[in-house]
């Protein structure tokens, strides 16, 4: 059989910073290293991680931005001319606009070569993806198509392929998976490993590598886009596969630090104990000096003590908890029912261990009033009193193909430009004041004032260091000589009441 020579690519992207989020594109890799465990020809165009300092400003609708990686034009001029087929992964809704010139070039350039879209945005908005100018969208895990397109196969015989001509037929076609117990590493070689780990070394922070132990999740929040790609299943890798390419990395790259990308890593108990007492014998191996984070954080009532002092002892010290609200009766609105009194235990417990601990919080959810609103705020001073620390406050983001959207839809929620404006809702206070949601409980102005009070109760000084320019300079001045620093701060505070609006 004639061995196909495929490219994939991970376009630039969008950032509300100059630094962005960076570290290699792992989707590609798995493809990558399926493929070529098939005897096909790959090649990873990381357009992001290849150039890491390269940040242009843009304005998109009235916000500045930042465009982190290289240019197309840059990108196509690295595409082979041999090449027979191109995959594009599109993480978010937000970059879908980057990945649509960037398909609308590469076909300009490569007429003949079939152009395939993968990742959320093409899982979550098939049609919309389709008519990007590319040839085919996979609905799903891209390891499959990837593999029977460049073995010849019939497209329309390819569960999850969508072409222009069958988009109408996208309704559950998800993809065909593999099994993750006989997965390759990722493709490490393809990916601008080097080019990541010195962008963090000339930065003076630490050096790290993404691993991914699991896909999907088990369990189904409404607002989570995450059943677009993993069709509601969580699919786990053996431990020993897990540690195993920990310990390939560690000893590859130098690196000391793991970051963890699963939706969520303590699913099942008992492989998450063997994982957790291998990631001890490596840290005892190597004298203590390692560490890692899960990125998305831990579902908060998988946990317990005897499980929290392995993770303290495998080198976790930092934990982010999913809390998303302080109101139970959201919590149910959300499908997440946790017990409060639960998140209570687990953060006394985390503080008795160490931790430092984040948290996020969801506001502007279909059903919160100004009351179930001011019950969350309460609820999060208390956490804050027993020892969590910041928590980060995001506004309700609906994304396509998840519930929460479909419910808003059918009621008018949704305000415009809905799916393209994702990276309009993040967590700054001042600088993003776009709203997804609009409903009788709430409206823009309404959610924003919100928003601005979450930030000032439970994050003072961040507050601050957004209205007032300078107040990080000036705070640590005055912090350093002591000098009327009490009575500063408490102006400060007069301020920042005056600007929330207190009676809110």
């Amino acid at each position: 059989m004639y061995k196909k020579s495929v490219v994939l690519i991970a376009p630039a992207a969008y950032s509300k910073d100059r630094l962005g989020q960076l570290y290699p594109n792992l989707a590609l890799g798995y493809i990558a290293s399926y493929l070529r465990m098939n005897g096909h020809r790959v090649k990873i165009i990381d357009a992001v991680t290849e150039d890491p300092g390269r940040a242009r400003p843009v304005n998109r609708n009235g916000n500045r931005l930042y465009r982190i990686g290289l240019l197309d034009s840059e990108i196509i001029s690295l595409i082979p001319e041999e090449t027979d087929l191109i995959g594009i992964n599109v993480l978010s809704n937000a970059n879908s606009s980057l990945a649509f010139a960037l398909t609308k070039g590469i076909k300009e350039r490569f007429p003949h070569v079939p152009v395939v879209l993968g990742g959320s945005y093409p899982s979550s908005l098939p049609r919309e993806a389709i008519n990007s100018c590319a040839d085919y969208v996979v609905k799903g895990e891209g390891e499959v198509p990837m593999l029977l397109l460049a073995q010849g196969e019939e497209p329309r015989a390819i569960r999850g392929l969508i072409s222009p001509e069958n988009s109408e037929d996208e309704a559950g076609n998800f993809a065909e998976v593999i099994d993750l117990k006989d997965a390759p590493f990722p493709a490490y070689d393809l990916l601008p490993v080097d080019k990541h780990l010195n962008w963090y070394k000339n930065r003076k922070e630490m050096p790290f590598l993404p691993v991914i132990t699991s896909r999907g999740c088990a369990f189904s929040c409404d607002f989570c886009v995450n059943n677009a790609v993993y069709d509601s299943k969580w699919r786990m890798r053996p431990a020993k596969g897990v540690l195993d390419e920990i310990n390939f990395i560690l000893q590859k790259y130098g690196v000391k630090h793991i970051v963890f990308l699963d939706d969520n890593l303590i699913i099942d108990r008992a492989r998450s104990v063997e994982i957790l007492d291998g990631l001890i014998r490596i840290k005892e191996r190597l004298r203590g000096n390692f560490s890692w984070v899960a990125f998305c954080g831990l579902r908060i009532d998988l946990l317990d003590f005897h499980l929290l002092e392995k993770i303290r002892a495998s080198g976790c010290s930092r934990l982010l908890l999913p809390i998303e609200n302080g109101d139970e009766n959201i919590l149910k609105r959300m499908n997440r029912p946790i017990s409060l009194d639960k998140v209570r235990e687990v953060v006394r417990d985390c503080a008795k261990l160490g931790f430092t601990i984040k948290a996020d919080y969801i506001i502007g959810y279909p059903g919160e009033t100004r009351a179930s609103f001011k019950k969350s705020i309460r609820y999060f001073k208390e956490l804050k009193r027993i020892g969590l620390g910041p928590v980060t406050i995001y506004k309700t983001k609906p994304f396509p193909h998840t519930r929460l959207y479909a419910y808003c839809s059918r009621n008018g929620w949704l305000n415009k430009d809905t799916e393209h404006s994702y990276f309009l809702t993040g967590h700054s206070t001042l600088k993003n004041r776009w709203v997804g949601i609009v409903t009788p409980d709430f409206d823009q102005s309404e959610i924003n004032r919100r928003q601005d009070y979450a930030y000032w109760k439970l994050n003072p000084a961040s507050f601050l260091k957004e209205i007032i320019p300078g107040y990080k300079l000036y705070s640590g001045i005055l912090k350093k000589i002591k000098y009327q620093y009490s009575k500063f701060f408490k102006r400060m505070e007069r301020l920042g009441h005056l600007y929330c609006n207190p009676d809110l």
